[in-house]
């Protein structure tokens, strides 16, 4: 991209975002101005109940990652270089790839041969017609590896003995593995 279209495209971005929430403070300004007539009544008592919606949402955040981190300690789990020497020996590996894909996100490459699927398509009716004695592993792009734990404990809640690659797919990067074209389920 030549310097001068990254200049025009950064400066429209940067006029879309301030423009946005100009424009929302226009169209609700009715709205914003009675909530700060109102907190502004409350004086401190506003001040002590953000504080304790900030409070609760930190500590319901501090609960997930605790329940994640509890649920991931009794999978199994994988190292990279323990899956990248499984696939070079020829072991029979299912590799699935349940990194979300979002707007904008594409998720052309992963780990070679992985399959990339939708972890609602997984816990709703995936075909696992996989071999019987392969080892399954799951990886994301998750902090704490959030997606690979779900999916792996649908699959394991489904019969199937699946394990967690330690790190995902930044650990398999980290690792210094080669990343190649990622197939999709349907």
């Amino acid at each position: 991209m030549s310097t001068r279209t990254f200049v025009i495209f950064n400066l429209a971005g940067s006029a879309l975002w301030a423009g946005s929430g100009i424009a929302l403070g226009i169209i609700f300004h009715r709205q914003i101005q009675s909530l700060l007539t109102v907190l502004g009544e409350l004086g401190n008592a506003a001040l002590v109940v953000v504080a304790m919606a900030l409070g609760l949402y930190i500590a319901l955040r501090l609960y997930r990652r605790l329940r994640l981190s509890r649920i991931k300690a009794r999978l199994p789990q994988m190292l990279p270089a323990e899956l990248a020497q499984r696939m070079r020996e020829g072991a029979p590996v299912v590799v699935l790839d349940v990194r979300a894909v979002g707007a904008g996100l594409v998720l052309s490459e992963g780990i070679a041969g992985a399959l990339r699927i939708d972890i609602a398509a997984l816990e709703r009716d995936c075909p696992m017609d996989w071999p019987t004695d392969a080892l399954v592993v799951t990886y994301c792009a998750c902090p704490n590896d959030a997606s690979a734990v779900k999916a792996a404990q649908s699959l394991n809640k489904r019969g199937r003995k699946a394990h967690v690659l330690n790190g995902g797919i930044e650990g398999w990067v980290r690792a210094g593995l080669p990343l190649e074209a990622v197939q999709s389920v349907d």
